[in-house]
């Protein structure tokens, strides 16, 4: 039952071939969430396989398995209310701690092998992209944080 107005008109935009600074710039969200997906945007155009696959390793498949196991330690012990959830964040722990996390290293390894300057802009990207990914789970957070006041 969640409103889903927002990320329909979204969805629509880009549909219509809009740019995404656009689009985004039409929601009403949080700006730490739209900086997030500006930055994977800006580095998705630039086209430089490194950086996209530094953003996505280090950025995402190399810290979500810990994330989501500290959150599977407090979510629902016993099972009872979440269950999906915790099967769909048990399947991420598995799959990109075992699999992706691994291989997304191999791949970054192979594609800077000797070059000094891509390894820069994959440490850059790295930091950025992990700053970014900070930032949006505290903009999450605060806003479950305010909707629980209610």
């Amino acid at each position: 039952n969640a409103n889903r107005k927002q990320i329909d008109s979204f969805l629509d935009l880009i549909k219509a071939g809009k740019d995404i600074d656009h689009c985004l710039n039409t929601l009403n969200i949080d700006n730490r969430i739209r900086e997030f997906t500006q930055h994977t945007f800006e580095i998705i155009n630039t086209g430089k396989t490194h950086c996209i696959a530094s953003a996505f390793t280090f950025g995402r498949e190399d810290i979500i398995p810990g994330m989501f196991i500290e959150m599977l330690k407090e979510l629902d012990p016993d099972n009872i209310h979440y269950n999906k959830l915790k099967y769909y964040l048990e399947r991420h722990i598995e799959i990109d701690g075992e699999l992706h996390g691994p291989i997304s290293i191999r791949m970054i390894k192979e594609l800077c092998n000797t070059n000094s300057k891509k390894w820069d802009q994959t440490i850059d990207i790295a930091r950025n992209s992990l700053i970014k990914r900070i930032q949006l789970w505290d903009a999450i957070n605060d806003k479950i944080q305010m909707n629980n006041r209610k």
